[in-house]
């Protein structure tokens, strides 16, 4: 809504809107977009927000819009569960990420299930260098649901023992630098440890940037989803905390075994 409100004063929106109506169709992609609610996240239910910009496609950009590679999670409010329904209801067609997504809607019989948007690009194998001392890359993420205590104290204990005993450098990949922040956690995580010196925390402003660092590791333990995938593009096969079914399918995708072991 605050966005909504700056782009009214300072012009923006009647340029968007312009914008919008000189399109024959309106994509709207990726991620999990259509959710109840993010980790801290405080105000208007997201599924709202979705929902009145769907009536300004429909009602006053008048442009048919496309959901292309969208997940959908679970929704317990009945105004969460009305408002996808009329997103769904409205749109040209729908393509979802998972069949998690598609059990979610009521009504699926407009709705396809399509692979991750990431996989309709050929994967580029690049050439690992070697190191001399092993690199191995983490990402962690705070999620719903998790004991973050436990979380903690079994991520620093497991970070000791690999330098401890095989001599290696631990780098964490923040991917989300906005609340929550990936990289509150993994200071947190750091200072838990006796090895600080062998531990840093490496920032990429583009998923190219990630993929040439991901090139040079080792291995790479990730929860994150796009992590996965570029991980998979820069020639590792990473060892995955699933923390959901978006994880587990994705892993499939990739038959059904991409983790690897530490040797």
């Amino acid at each position: 809504l605050r966005s909504f409100f700056k782009q009214l004063f300072n012009g923006e929106w009647k340029k968007n809107i312009k914008l919008l109506k000189q399109s024959n169709y309106i994509i709207i992609g990726g991620g999990g977009l259509f959710h109840e609610k993010e980790i801290s996240q405080k105000g208007i239910n997201p599924l709202i927000i979705w929902f009145l910009r769907a009536c300004i496609f429909k009602y006053i950009v008048k442009k048919p819009y496309i959901l292309l590679g969208v997940g959908i999670n679970p929704l317990k409010k009945g105004i969460s569960r009305w408002c996808m329904k009329k997103i769904i209801k409205w749109a040209k067609k729908v393509f979802v990420r998972d069949e998690q997504s598609k059990d979610v809607l009521e009504d699926s019989s407009n709705v396809i299930v399509l692979k991750d948007l990431a996989w309709l690009k050929d994967i580029n194998l690049l050439e690992k260098p070697s190191n001399k001392r092993k690199q191995i890359g983490v990402q962690i993420r705070n999620v719903v649901g998790l004991d973050l205590k436990k979380f903690k104290n079994t991520i620093s204990s497991t970070i000791e023992k690999l330098i401890e005993y095989l001599d290696v450098d631990i780098k964490f990949f923040p991917m989300s630098f906005h609340n929550p922040d990936d990289r509150i956690l993994m200071k947190e995580i750091i200072a838990m440890t006796n090895h600080q010196k062998n531990i840093s925390i490496v920032e990429c402003s583009s998923p190219n940037r990630l993929r040439e660092e991901f090139s040079k590791l080792d291995y790479l333990v990730t929860t994150r989803f796009h992590g996965i995938i570029l991980a998979v593009q820069s020639g590792l096969a990473p060892i995955i905390l699933s923390y959901s079914n978006k994880t587990k399918n994705l892993a499939e995708d990739i038959n059904n075994n991409i983790s690897s072991k530490i040797s």
